[in-house]
């Protein structure tokens, strides 16, 4: 009995240290938010995408969403400029585009939208 009441008292010791030793919290960046973001199309099927991004030295690449209506965003394609041309490869219209910044420690931030009548 007296070795089962010291394994507990041990026990109940070693586990309230370990709420007195949090591990470090990690700084975490969010980019910011593209701005001006448009969606032109040239020609059916085709997209024009562009943005601007207030501080591009944060900003490693952009990631390109297409707003599915049932799914959300679904993730199209990835640059590392504030412009993309896009064919999705058959003439559609009222499409809805997205486009998140992306830090150099893999952070993504917001997606902002932006939609077009493909004519």
């Amino acid at each position: 009995m007296k070795k089962l009441m010291l394994v507990l008292v041990l026990a109940v010791i070693a586990c309230s240290n370990h709420d007195d030793n949090p591990p470090p919290q990690l700084p975490i960046t969010v980019p910011p938010s593209p701005t001006n973001f448009t969606v032109t199309s040239p020609s059916p099927g085709i997209f024009d995408l562009s943005w601007g991004i207030s501080d591009p030295s944060v900003v490693s690449h952009y990631r390109i969403y297409l707003l599915d209506p049932f799914l959300g965003p679904v993730f199209a394609d990835t640059t590392a400029a504030t412009s993309i041309q896009i064919n999705v490869g058959t003439a559609v219209s009222d499409l809805i585009w997205g486009v998140s910044s992306v830090t150099l420690q893999n952070v993504e931030g917001y997606i902002v939208y932006a939609s077009v009548t493909a004519p």
